[in-house]
């Protein structure tokens, strides 16, 4: 197993990335290799997208550089194809190395974000955008003058986007890229995948992978879903109602929402919220169940369906047992 590389050592391999970039166009066994560094971890993202904003950052240096040079080539006979690709060699490491040192000592450091079991927080972002987070969720934010980037770590977030089309609004997540200038979606992520709904505007979707990147447009008024499960070659709309929508959304006013649901999804969901489990016999968790309900009150709910179905239900030290009444 590949032992886990430090931030320092993600810094200089984008910066590399980043500098040859700048100097040629890749080709396409380089394109790959860069696709698949940037699919294996979210910090491969960040670290890129920071060493490609001090790169336009500085580029009227860069510019003044390459002017200087030239007179001297001028002045000298026509470099051969050695000292050519020295010079190009050299100036990438040069350019590498600076723009590490550079990320390392002026780019703004990441700020993390998380809730815990059942904890559902509202964080105002400094551009006026606004992420509301989900239970067991975690974000990392990074401004830059260029762009603003959002890595959804863990669980599940809302984002309302403060309109800005001089820096475009960036969520990352498991090698997936949501790219918003003024609008309101949420982007979850689970061990299967993630998932992606717009409430307002539109996104484009972005995905990286080693055999390519491919991309989708999302707008609010389609009703739609993407879906990107581990294994799909590409990913998957799901068109959704908008009772749906405001059903997989009710989180964001601490509900939960069931339509014919089965008793034992519906625990499972109320666990997601809560350390206390609703425990049942597999007759009892093929019953089904609709409604509005308190995400953090897990014994209401038990209560409400066991007067619904007519259920009999017991605090015990294991949970709140939900069973037959005979």
């Amino acid at each position: 197993m590949r032992a886990k590389l430090t931030s320092a050592e993600i810094d200089r391999i984008a910066a590399n990335w980043a500098a040859r970039e700048d100097l040629r166009p890749l080709d396409p066994g380089e394109e790959q290799a860069l696709d698949a560094w940037l699919a294996e971890d979210n910090r491969h993202l960040g670290a890129y997208g920071k060493a490609r904003a001090v790169l336009e950052r500085a580029a009227r240096l860069h510019d003044e550089t390459a002017i200087a040079d030239t007179v001297d080539d001028a002045e000298e006979n026509h470099p051969t194809r050695r000292r050519m690709m020295i010079s190009v060699a050299a100036s990438a490491a040069a350019m590498a190395a600076g723009v590490a040192l550079f990320m390392r000592n002026t780019a703004p450091a990441e700020k993390h974000f998380s809730t815990g079991r059942g904890e559902i927080r509202s964080v105002p972002l400094e551009d006026g955008s606004t992420v509301m987070l989900n239970t067991a969720s975690e974000i990392a934010v990074l401004f830059l003058p260029e762009q603003r980037i959002i890595r959804l770590l863990a669980g599940e977030a809302f984002f309302q986007v403060a309109k800005d089309a001089t820096r475009p609004f960036l969520v990352q997540s498991a090698g997936r890229i949501v790219q918003a200038v003024g609008t309101a979606f949420s982007v979850r992520r689970t061990n299967e995948g993630v998932g992606v709904m717009v409430r307002e505007g539109r996104i484009r979707y972005e995905r990286h992978k080693e055999t390519g990147t491919s991309s989708a447009f999302l707008f609010a008024n389609a009703e739609t879903e993407i879906l990107d499960y581990q294994g799909n070659a590409q990913p998957a709309l799901q068109h959704r109602s908008g009772a749906e929508m405001d059903r997989m959304l009710a989180w964001l006013d601490d509900k939960i929402v069931f339509d014919e649901t089965t008793l034992g999804e519906a625990a499972a969901e109320f666990h997601r919220y809560n350390e206390t489990p609703l425990l049942m016999t597999p007759q009892v968790r093929k019953l089904r169940v609709s409604g509005r309900y308190s995400a953090g009150d897990p014994e209401a709910f038990a209560q409400a369906i066991a007067v619904i179905l007519d259920l009999k239900v017991e605090r015990t030290a294991q949970g709140i047992e939900i069973s037959n009444k005979n």
